[in-house]
């Protein structure tokens, strides 16, 4: 259902302006008469909202509306209380922001300003109120301590491989499964690997198909009842040539806190979990698939960290020796056996001086026979 929304306090070309900005980003107007719709004023706007009836709404408050009032009929209306309907912007708050901290605090406010952004900053506001409006709130209570335990014990976790293999089991004790697989992207050569002692013996596969291409590709899970009616399936690379009546699950996990996924797989996509279970188990339900994608977004950062440790670590050991010679350099100074420039065996150096030696020794049996050869006698001409 698409959320009303309302304009009060805003001049009428401001408010053209704004809905024409949301459209260019394409999003579709909420209004009833498919516009968002001016009001006289606060009291108007509010008197909408009690209407019975009233769908989602979202009510973006601009200049026209003095700050304190608004701040006070905010605290007193029922409209306000807790319920995921209602969305406000107050867009003009002036000199009196400490008026709303109260209702800030409340988590009663959608955002805040001393003073209108520009229209095209108000529209996308708009827009996230909007898909706000039609996010189910987070499940709470024992599945999220769940999740937040299996979280910790992944943190704890130190080396790449480590971590991968903590991410696998929390998976699996989330939700019933005979397999998972952690891998990274890497988002260079567009594929998912894992990795192994032996650097060029890493398993790589492409993500250019199967459901784990599609999961990496678009950010988006991808479950399959039977993994090998589904027409992205990939033999090799989904379920490594194993049953084609596995039960399947794809997740991506996040590169960083809040990363939106919009199919850019370099920017937002740190790895992707499969998890697998045999034909004889239900297939993956929409309660199994909310616990993974909980797991796969707290899990994502520490991913991301465990990676840049992983490959920092890998650079500093490719020029370990280089920096130690270095800084023994810069902390002794040079000398002929430590200087880089000079670096030789020291039979080099033996073998120089003897050579300097050697032509010593022949420069003077050359001058002494010159000399011998001065003193005899001139033969005649013939």
């Amino acid at each position: 259902m698409s959320a009303t929304v309302l304009f009060a306090g805003f001049a009428a070309t401001a408010a053209r302006e704004i809905a024409e900005h949301w459209r260019q980003q394409g999003h579709s107007p909420g209004g009833q008469d498919g516009e968002p719709r001016r009001v006289a004023g606060v009291e108007a706007a509010f008197a909408e909202l009690d209407q019975s009836g009233m769908g989602p709404a979202i009510v973006c408050f601009g200049p026209g509306a003095p700050p304190r009032e608004l701040a006070q009929r905010l605290r007193r209306t029922e409209s306000v209380e807790a319920g995921p309907a209602r969305r406000f912007l107050v867009l003009a708050a002036g000199e009196e922001l400490a008026a709303f901290a109260e209702l800030v605090e409340a988590d009663r406010l959608f955002f805040l300003a001393a003073r209108p952004p520009a229209p095209a900053e108000i529209a996308a506001l708009l827009a996230a109120a909007a898909a706000d409006l039609k996010t189910p709130p987070p499940a709470l209570g024992l599945a999220s301590g769940e999740v937040l335990r299996r979280v910790l014990a992944i943190e704890r976790c130190a080396g790449l491989e480590e971590t991968l293999a903590a991410l696998e089991a929390a998976a699996q004790k989330l939700v019933p499964a005979r397999r998972a697989c952690a891998r990274w992207l890497d988002a260079e050569t567009l594929t998912l690997w894992r990795p192994g002692a032996d650097p060029a013996r890493e398993s790589r596969d492409s993500i250019v198909t199967g459901l784990t291409g599609f999961t990496a590709r678009t950010g988006r899970p991808a479950a399959a009842a039977r993994i090998g009616e589904d027409a992205r399936y990939d033999a090799e690379a989904d379920n490594a040539r194993r049953s084609p009546r596995e039960r399947f699950l794809a997740v991506a996990l996040p590169a960083g806190p809040g990363a939106a996924i919009q199919g850019s797989a370099a920017e937002s996509v740190e790895a992707v979990l499969t998890l697998a279970r045999g034909e004889e188990q239900p297939p993956f339900g929409e309660a199994e698939l909310a616990l993974i994608l909980a797991l796969a977004r707290e899990a994502g950062p520490i991913l991301r960290r465990r990676r840049a440790a992983f490959e920092l670590a890998r650079i500093e050991s490719e020029t370990a020796v280089f920096r130690r010679q270095a800084l023994d350099h810069h902390e002794n100074g040079a000398r002929p056996r430590q200087d880089p420039l000079r670096l030789a065996p020291p039979w080099i150096g033996a073998a120089y001086r003897s050579l300097i030696l050697l032509s010593l020794v022949v420069l003077l049996v050359f001058l002494a026979q010159a000399g011998d050869w001065g003193l005899w006698p001139a033969r005649p001409a013939p």
